[in-house]
C-alpha cells in the first residue's frame, strides 16, 4: 500500500514551505498568484487529497457525535440509531458508536477520547448506572444529552418518556373507540 501524500510532500515538490501549501489549500490571500498556481498544479499532478482529520485537528473539531449505549439490538434501540443517523446525515457530522464501558480499562479509554476531543457532542442512551465521566464532560463544556437516564446521573441533561402518561393516553383512546376489556403484556421490570 502506497504511503499517503501529505503537505510536506507537496511543499517539497513545489519548492515552498508547508505553511505556504497550507495557505493555498485554505484559499488564504497572502500567497502570490504565481506561487499559488504552482502549488495547485503540483497538488493536481500528484493527486493529493486533503486529510479531513488533519483539517479537523487544526480547527479543534472532530465533526463527530458519539452515541454511547448498552449493547442492545432491540427494536427501540434500532429506532434510536435510525433517528440519530437520519439527523446527522444532513450535516457534516459523523456518528460513532460506543458500548457502555464495562471494565476500568474501557472506562479510561472512553474518558481519554472525551478529554482528547475525539467527539464534539455526546448522546448517551439508557444510562442505568452512574458514570461520573459524563458529568465531567458536561462540566468541561461538551454538549451531552442522556436519553432515559433512569435517575442514576443527576444533573445531566435528560430526555425521558413519561410512560405513565403514555399508558393513560393509550387506555383513554381504547376506551373512546369502544374497547372495554384490557390486557397488558410487559417486559421485565428493568
Amino acid at each position: 500500500m502506497a504511503r499517503r501524500l501529505n503537505i510536506a510532500d507537496i511543499a517539497t515538490a513545489a519548492q515552498v514551505s508547508k505553511t505556504t501549501v497550507s495557505r493555498v489549500l485554505n484559499d488564504r490571500p497572502d500567497v502570490d498568484a504565481e506561487t499559488s498556481a504552482r502549488v495547485k498544479r503540483v497538488i493536481d499532478e500528484m493527486g493529493y487529497v486533503r486529510s479531513e482529520r488533519a483539517v479537523q485537528l487544526a480547527r479543534g473539531r472532530a465533526n463527530v457525535v458519539a452515541l454511547v449505549a448498552p449493547f442492545d439490538t432491540s427494536p427501540w434501540m434500532i429506532e434510536v440509531l435510525r433517528g440519530a443517523m437520519g439527523i446527522l446525515q444532513a450535516t457534516h457530522f459523523s456518528l460513532t458508536l460506543h458500548a457502555f464501558p464495562e471494565t476500568p480499562e474501557e472506562t479510561e479509554r472512553l474518558a481519554d477520547q472525551l478529554r482528547g476531543g475525539a467527539m464534539d457532542a455526546l448522546l448517551v442512551v439508557a444510562l442505568q448506572q452512574s458514570i461520573p465521566m459524563f458529568s465531567k464532560a458536561v462540566a468541561d463544556g461538551l454538549p451531552v444529552i442522556v436519553l432515559n437516564n433512569y435517575g442514576f446521573n443527576d444533573g445531566l441533561p435528560d430526555i425521558a418518556p413519561d410512560e405513565a402518561a403514555g399508558i393513560n393516553e393509550a387506555v383513554d383512546h381504547l376506551w373512546a373507540v369502544g374497547r372495554r376489556r384490557f390486557a397488558i403484556i410487559a417486559g421485565t421490570p428493568d
